[in-house]
């Protein structure tokens, strides 16, 4: 369902509206990307993708990451402050459209001075 239904039309069909996500610090990284967080992954030096930016997922801070992007959450979410205490470069919030379209990506540009996730291959 959409964010908000306002009107009769909103139950059978909706768009979801396009997010405008929290860039966290003011730096830049080029990494590969990696979505696959089972256990022995290897995330050090990597961009990490996660769907939400709780607590639960804290634990990598711990694994040397370059940076990370959420799907959901705020820049008073807990992983945005995280990010802001060590000087990570994140993206927070960046809805489900991009967050799937970020899921093929190889190799991601995060640009966070400029407000831009770039897919570089």
């Amino acid at each position: 369902m959409p964010p908000l239904i306002t009107q009769h039309g909103d139950v059978v069909a909706f768009e979801m509206p396009e997010m405008a996500p929290n860039f966290i610090t003011q730096k830049a990284v080029v990494a590969e990307l990696i979505s696959d967080l089972g256990e022995g992954a290897n995330l050090a030096g990597k961009i990490v993708l996660i769907p939400s930016a709780d607590p639960g997922f804290d634990w990598i801070f711990t694994k040397n990451i370059s940076g990370f992007v959420t799907t959901y959450g705020g820049a008073n979410s807990h992983m945005a402050i995280r990010a802001n205490e060590l000087g990570l470069p994140a993206v927070i919030g960046v809805g489900e459209a991009e967050y799937n379209r970020l899921r093929s990506a190889k190799l991601l540009e995060i640009d966070c001075s400029n407000n831009h996730v770039r897919i570089l291959q």
